[in-house]
C-alpha cells in the first residue's frame, strides 16, 4: 500500500511539473514527456500490468485536465499502450540494471516513438501533414528530447544502486 501511494505522490507531482514547468522547456514546438518517463520507469520496476494500469489512469488525468489536446480518451489509449510496450523491458531480476543503464535510454525511446505515432497518426486525421512530416516534427523530436530528460533518472538510479 506504500508503494502505490508514493507512486500516486508522484504522479501527481510529475503531473504538477509537467503542467506548470515543462512548457517553458520548449524548443521549437517540441516538449519532453515527462510523465511517459514516469510510465517507462513503472512498467519496468514494477512489470507490464502496472505500466498499462499507470498510462491508462496517467493518460485520462490528461483526458480530463485538457492536457492531450481535445481528443477524450487519446491520451489514455497512446498512454495505456505505452505502458504495455514499456512492460516488455521489465525483468525481474535486472531490474535496476535496466533502470540504471542505457537499455532505460532506449526502452524510453522506443516507447516514446510508438507512443508518438499513434497519438498523431489519430490527431492529425484530416491535416494536410504527412505521415513523413508528422515523424519528422513531432516523433522524432518529441521522443529524442524526451530520451534526453530520461538520463537525469537513468544517472540518479545508476548512481544510486551502483550500477
Amino acid at each position: 500500500m506504500r508503494i502505490a501511494a508514493g507512486y500516486i505522490l508522484v504522479t501527481f507531482l510529475l503531473f504538477i511539473l509537467h503542467s506548470l514547468v515543462v512548457p517553458y522547456l520548449a524548443v521549437v514546438h517540441v516538449l519532453p514527456d515527462l510523465l511517459l518517463i514516469w510510465i517507462v520507469y513503472i512498467a519496468v520496476r514494477r512489470g507490464q500490468l502496472a505500466g498499462i494500469v499507470a498510462g491508462f489512469v496517467i493518460g485520462l488525468l490528461l483526458d480530463l485536465t485538457g492536457g492531450e489536446g481535445e481528443m477524450l480518451g487519446l491520451g489514455s489509449l497512446t498512454k495505456s499502450v505505452s505502458g504495455f510496450l514499456a512492460g516488455y523491458f521489465f525483468n525481474e531480476n535486472k531490474t535496476f540494471q535496466t533502470l540504471g543503464g542505457f537499455q532505460f535510454i532506449i526502452s524510453v525511446i522506443s516507447v516514446s516513438l510508438v507512443h508518438h505515432l499513434l497519438y498523431f497518426i489519430i490527431f492529425l486525421q484530416g491535416t494536410e501533414i504527412g505521415f513523413g512530416g508528422m515523424v519528422l516534427q513531432y516523433a522524432l523530436p518529441g521522443s529524442l528530447y524526451s530520451a534526453l530528460v530520461a538520463l537525469l533518472p537513468m544517472f540518479i538510479i545508476s548512481r544510486k544502486h551502483g550500477t
